[in-house]
């Protein structure tokens, strides 16, 4: 049996998943020039991934940043989060709360932290990603 945990305890992504597996994801896509990417980001539509900072999250928020949509990631891994945020940050706004979204007042901070900085919602799919 693993060690003892305080409930909401952070948990790392070696504990969650396990060591990575498989070949590092390819490099982002090169942005293309269009309308939506070149208004400013209080024109874009907005959307938040939970669990955005690792592992599937992070590969959606690469491909909707490449879509020209601003993101916030929320993760309950400060560490990775941070990370991620600074990595991506040259591929498009971008934006990280730390949260862990199984509890309800950590989901309205999110929502709070993403409109405070950036305006509003508002990526609903399916869209062009």
């Amino acid at each position: 049996m693993g060690k003892a945990r305080a409930p909401h305890a952070p948990v790392s992504h070696q504990e969650r998943v396990g060591p990575p597996a498989g070949p590092a994801a390819p490099p982002l896509p090169k942005r293309t020039d269009n309308e939506e990417e070149n208004m400013g980001t209080e024109q874009r539509r907005v959307a938040i991934i939970t669990g955005g900072a690792q592992g599937i999250g992070k590969a959606i928020a690469k491909r909707l940043l490449a879509s020209g949509l601003v993101v916030v990631i929320a993760d309950r891994d400060a560490e990775a989060g941070r990370e991620t945020e600074a990595e991506l940050r040259a591929a498009g706004a971008i934006g990280f709360v730390h949260a862990d979204v199984s509890r309800e007042e950590d989901v309205g901070q999110v929502v709070e932290a993403a409109l405070k900085r950036f305006g509003r919602l508002g990526a609903t799919g399916p869209g062009p990603f």
